[in-house]
């Protein structure tokens, strides 16, 4: 994805590389009717997602302030907006009693504990959405946005080492099915 948004004192590009919109369409734009945890319903890409105007405009107003105070590097931000984006992947440790989950490997690197799969428990919807991105200069001196990851909920941090512990927050699969809402496109 390659997006150039320009604004009064320049422009923004904003990219995804192609492995990183791969892994989101597996993961958190899976299709309006997919009613799995980490999904979105309201956007079924990187595109539509930023042409959304509420999130264009929070998160560009983000990256003209890390751009003035010449912040470059990782960042992420977490945007609430006004209606229902998806389903979250993550809810509050305290939500479930322990013996309701287990220990399992996000990555090498990383560990956290999900919900253990139950037919009775639903993977809540949520309004908020996190943009994980690289802040960078291009040759003549504007902002370029690198996406890393984007998905509904929490900002839960870098995944390394024991997320739960450092978060507080419990994981749902993938797979986990998500709670039941009139508000798809």
């Amino acid at each position: 994805m390659y997006l150039k948004i320009h604004e009064d004192d320049g422009c923004v590009t904003i990219i995804a590389r192609d492995h990183t919109k791969t892994r989101l369409k597996g993961t958190c734009f899976r299709g309006p009717y997919c009613q799995k945890a980490g999904n979105f319903f309201r956007w079924h890409s990187l595109q539509s997602l930023f042409r959304d105007e509420l999130v264009k405009e929070d998160f560009l107003t983000l990256v003209d302030e890390l751009w003035d105070g010449k912040d470059l590097g990782t960042h992420s931000t977490t945007i609430e907006h006004d209606d229902n984006v998806g389903w979250e992947s993550t809810v509050p440790a305290n939500t479930y009693p322990q013996e309701e989950l287990e220990k399992f490997q996000l990555n090498k690197g990383a560990c956290a504990l999900r919900v253990k799969p139950d037919p009775n428990k639903r993977a809540p919807v949520t309004n908020f959405v996190t943009i994980v991105f690289d802040l960078e200069t291009n040759d003549i001196g504007y902002p370029v946005v690198i996406i890393q990851s984007v998905y509904p909920g929490f900002d839960v941090g870098e995944l390394s080492g024991n997320v739960t512990e450092r978060e507080g927050r419990v994981f749902f699969d993938w797979n986990y099915p998500g709670e039941e809402t009139a508000q798809r496109p």
